[in-house]
């Protein structure tokens, strides 16, 4: 018995548990150096295993700073104090959040979420060498580490792709359990400046680095970015292992925590040799005429020659064993969940608010309106006559701190204070989106098909003035399908609208049902959607697809009324010859403005669809 309990194997590492062993080796990476790592893209929903991982980074560093997505470009990156300046008559400055991180972390909750221009500048500033901060008014000197906790679905846009690429460590914790997840202390601080010490005297070892690149090459990974992290984990992942030089499982470990989560495809098998190749090469060549007639014997190689093809074939081989041993380390299905996932393509995707782009200014554009008393911050301008104005009226009123302040400091200078200080503003302009949900049906397509094509042309050609959009969705058959996305391209509205065919059922249930998704998702976009929908209202196919005019009747009803809820702008133009009676009642149902057309003409419909708008955005502006 105690013999066959010795010789009982230990239980293999199960993929959770690997995971949170690696959040845990992250947290001591970055108390080594975070700046040269990057940072963090941690996925995990709100719960004891994020809450366990964050209080071990919260005593791990300090200072921890979290930064709210709001966040300006004076609190981001520090500059004039206005309000001391203003009372002390000189420049006076302030820190921003990035220099209150030197040294720490910056932890960017709702990382999904952020703005590009956030992004932006914390991008830069990850991609600025590491140096002192010599004063508090150059945010790019400091140095600190950055946190990303990302919240969202599969199915949800994540963490920015060009931001995650600057962050070396990409972990997904969202599959773990409370008792998966123990707590666990950091390093100590005389470890940390030992592990320091150690990193600093480590030489570069450019065969090793070779093998990374040549690692991340066939995994797929585009970005060269990625290598030179993995260059960098590898690094401190030896001093935190006390060596003074790199091993085999610091590349290991850098493949396996950097490049790996970062892969697109699964690498190539080693080509084995053919062995009917082999036997052509290794035959000696037939002697030619000259080699007969020659007395002197054929010169021997030069040993030379065998070495450097020695060599490559050994690092070839060292190459293979590396990815090899990397990918057997990984948990079975590892890989392929975050292909599956779309990790890797969303970091390489182009984004439409890609860094770098430029963003429009807050305040910019749209009507003039009455300057208010507030600091110019975040976008917003200063507003010079109003704040003078103010200003002058009550100079009589400070002429108390005029006499208190020091002999020549004040005298024939206008005194500010921070409630003179006015901005301009401006009524934002909505930009709207037209839903148009056209009936395709049988009874409606030989009628109305025609005008609605020509209608949704003459609102796109509108459109782009006004720099709106307009989504299609067409039902007829069984079901509802969106032809058009929310677009401002005629050429390719006018290709979806004349391969648009009529004939089927109605099913205003389903066609519904695709205008909420629709006006969801524009809703999250920033856009103001409308709903107008082209039909006669004789519902005769239901929800699920089926026949039947009172359940088909009854779903549609039931949809119209979730519209209302939703406080969503809609019209509804009756296509009929004569008003319908059913149009009337599920225009009443949605709130829709009900517009009975029996001779309707595209002009006529572009220009209630665009006083339809005009409604919209006010009623969005207000």
């Amino acid at each position: 018995m105690n013999r066959q309990t010795h010789d009982k194997p230990q239980s293999p590492i199960t993929p959770a548990q690997a995971a949170w062993e690696l959040a845990q080796c992250v947290v001591h990476l970055m108390q080594i150096d975070a700046h040269a790592v990057g940072g963090l893209w941690l996925r995990a929903a709100h719960g004891p295993v994020r809450s366990t991982w964050l209080n071990a980074l919260d005593q791990a560093f300090d200072p921890l700073v979290k930064l709210p997505l709001n966040v300006d470009w004076q609190g981001l990156h520090g500059g004039i104090d206005l309000s001391l300046s203003l009372r002390e008559g000189r420049v006076q400055w302030q820190s921003g959040a990035l220099q209150r991180a030197h040294g720490g972390v910056v932890v960017l909750p709702m990382a999904e979420r952020a703005p590009s221009e956030l992004c932006a500048s914390l991008g830069q500033c990850l991609d600025t060498p590491r140096v002192q901060a010599q004063s508090m008014a150059s945010p790019q000197a400091a140095s600190w580490g950055l946190v990303a906790l990302d919240e969202a679905d599969d199915d949800e846009p994540g963490l920015h792709a060009a931001l995650a690429d600057r962050l070396a460590f990409w972990l997904d914790l969202r599959q773990l359990s409370m008792w998966d997840a123990p707590a666990f202390e950091p390093l100590s601080a005389p470890t940390v400046h030992k592990a320091r010490a150690l990193r600093a005297q480590l030489q570069p070892d450019p065969q090793r680095m070779q093998r990374l690149g040549q690692a991340g090459w066939e995994l797929g990974i585009a970005s060269a970015r990625a290598t030179w992290l993995a260059w960098q984990v590898a690094l401190s992942h030896a001093a935190l292992q006390g060596r003074d030089h790199l091993d085999d499982e610091d590349e290991h470990f850098a493949m396996l925590a950097v490049l790996m989560p970062r892969a697109t495809r699964m690498p190539a098998p080693p080509q084995q040799p053919d062995p009917a190749l082999q036997e052509q090469e290794s035959a000696p060549a037939p002697p030619s005429s000259e080699a007969e007639s020659s007395c002197e014997p054929p010169a021997d190689p030069a040993p030379q020659d065998e070495s450097p093809n020695e060599s490559s074939d050994a690092g070839h081989d060292e190459q293979d064993m590396t990815v090899e041993s990397a990918c057997a380390a990984l948990p079975p299905d590892l890989l392929a969940q975050c292909l599956a996932a779309g990790w890797s393509s969303r970091s390489q995707r182009a984004s439409a608010t890609g860094l770098g782009q430029r963003s429009r200014t807050q305040g910019a554009s749209g009507r003039p309106l009455p300057a208010r008393a507030g600091r110019p911050h975040g976008g917003a301008r200063l507003d010079l006559p109003t704040s003078l104005r103010h200003a002058i009226a009550r100079q009589r009123l400070r002429e108390q701190d005029r006499q208190a302040a020091p002999e020549g400091a004040s005298s024939g200078r206008l005194l500010w204070r921070m409630e003179d200080l006015h901005v301009r503003r401006r009524q934002p302009s909505e930009r709207c989106c037209v839903i148009l949900a056209v009936d395709a049906s049988g009874s409606t397509a030989l009628q109305r098909l025609a005008q609605a094509k020509g209608a949704v042309e003459l609102l796109l050609a509108q459109s782009y003035v006004r720099r709106d959009a307009v989504c299609v969705v067409g039902f007829r058959g069984r079901e509802a399908q969106c032809l058009l996305p929310a677009t401002r391209s005629l050429v390719r509205a006018k290709r979806v609208l004349a391969a648009m065919t009529g004939g089927g059922g109605t099913p205003i249930a389903s066609a519904l049902s695709e205008c909420v998704q629709q006006a969801m998702q524009l809703g999250r976009q920033g856009l103001t959607p409308l709903l107008i929908v082209l039909s006669d209202g004789r519902a005769n196919v239901s929800l699920e697809g089926i026949g039947g005019r009172a359940q088909a009747h009854s779903d549609a009803m039931g949809l119209a009324q979730r519209v209302r809820l939703m406080g969503l702008s809609s019209v509804w133009v009756d296509t009929a010859p004569q008003p319908e009676p059913l149009a009337q009642a599920l225009s009443n149902a949605m709130g829709a403005r009900y517009v009975p057309m029996p001779q309707v003409r595209s002009q006529q419909l572009a220009q209630v669809m665009q006083s339809a708008m005009s409604e919209a955005r006010i009623t969005a502006s207000a």
